[in-house]
């Protein structure tokens, strides 16, 4: 089964879109992107999603992670951000101390 997200603002940044927002719809197959495009065909049994109104960037895979922080991935799983900042940046859990 398909699943197609209908009339969103796709913000596609390569191919033929090029780097220009515009109208249009993604068909999913699977775990894969099937097409995208303006008003794209309607398939028997396909499940709809209506996109209005809403940006979709198709492809983005963890799309904010700092190059820095990529040797910590799956290091610190389900520990609640506080900690995992703690573990990951300990130099800014440190307290500066004026001197003098």
């Amino acid at each position: 089964m398909r699943t197609v997200i209908q009339g969103a603002t796709i913000l596609a940044m390569a191919g033929e879109h090029g780097t220009i927002p515009f109208t249009g719809d993604i068909a999913i197959d699977g775990a894969r992107i099937a097409a995208i495009g303006a008003a794209l065909p309607e398939a028997p049994g396909d499940r709809r999603i209506d996109g209005r109104g809403k940006l979709v960037m198709p492809g983005l895979i963890n799309g904010h992670m700092h190059s820095s922080e990529a040797l910590f991935k799956g290091r610190y799983d389900n520990l609640p951000l506080e900690l995992w900042m703690l573990y990951s940046y300990p130099i800014l859990a440190a307290r500066r101390q004026a001197t003098g």
